[in-house]
């Protein structure tokens, strides 16, 4: 790999992997800190996610191994020096995998949530209980049931005409094979 390449992958790793705790940070709490270091993000998001701290490693009480790796990197890069190391390219890619993944177990998480939500607020005209009594359209179904036999009536369509009011109804009759 070229001189110059292995840090500036390394750094397009670290921009990664900011941007996916930017993600998680929206899908859990709402809002971004990109005023805060990266540690305190990290730090912070554990709150809201503990398998996360599975996938940094703290070097001190306030930095993580990862994050001062990207330091390393951008002070090599500003310098012209050369940072390759194989084992931080394993760490970088099994950290935003692993991010990744959170962030779609969260969207799931969150959808399943909304459709839950909607499935409760859902509601059919034909459930609402205290709908108002329609004296024309009972009277109309009362008159088809006394001259035929039907199993159902649908009432499609009803407007009024000055006082008139003509319902277009849809009337399926009792099948003849249940009749013995």
């Amino acid at each position: 790999m070229a001189e110059g390449a292995s840090n500036s992958v390394f750094t397009s790793y670290a921009r990664l992997l900011e941007y996916d705790i930017e993600c998680l940070e929206e899908l859990y709490t709402g809002n971004t800190c990109n005023t805060l270091s990266l540690d305190e993000r990290i730090r912070n998001l554990t709150k809201c996610i503990p398998e996360i701290q599975k996938y940094f490693v703290q070097n001190s009480r306030n930095h993580y191994f990862l994050t001062a790796l990207f330091e390393k990197a951008k002070q090599a890069a500003s310098g012209g020096d050369v940072i390759y190391k194989d084992e931080m390219y394993q760490a970088v890619e099994n950290s935003e995998q692993n991010l990744l993944r959170l962030a779609t177990e969260r969207f799931a998480e969150l959808k399943k949530q909304i459709k839950k939500e909607a499935a409760k607020k859902h509601e059919v005209p034909c459930q609402i209980e205290n709908k108002p009594k329609d004296s024309i359209l009972d009277a109309t179904i009362e008159n088809i049931l006394n001259s035929v036999e039907v199993e159902q009536i649908y009432a499609f369509h009803q407007i009024t005409y000055g006082e008139k009011q003509p319902i277009t109804c849809c009337l399926l009759p009792i099948p003849l094979a249940t009749k013995k």
